[in-house]
């Protein structure tokens, strides 16, 4: 099973042409809570064979990220695994997104 990979700098083209996509953090909730990709939403990777039905439909493009895109790669199978069709691992995670100037939020407590 090959995971999908796309550049921070792709994705960033995506978010601007409002693609529809899901976009997943598979980090820790207080990962979240320091910064996050705008309209993204948590699913923690130790949490998602019992969360990953909050993606929505399994026919969705899905966007996975993590902090540097190991724990990604893993929760990219964990969906796969279970009938998701459209995965993709942001390469690099939200380092290669913050490094390539993507726009991040923090969570509102």
């Amino acid at each position: 099973m090959t995971i999908k990979t796309i550049t921070a700098t792709q994705l960033k083209e995506k978010v601007l042409r409002k693609e529809k996509m899901t976009i997943i953090d598979c980090r820790e909730p207080y990962e979240w809570e320091l910064c996050h990709i705008p309209h993204s939403i948590l699913i923690p990777s130790t949490k998602i064979q019992d969360e990953f039905k909050k993606a929505g439909n399994p026919k969705s493009e899905l966007v996975i990220y993590c902090q540097s895109g190991a724990r990604s790669i893993a929760a990219c199978f964990t969906f796969l695994q279970n009938g998701y069709e459209n995965v993709t691992n942001l390469e690099g995670g939200l380092e290669k997104w913050l490094s390539s100037g993507g726009e991040t939020i923090k969570a509102k407590k």
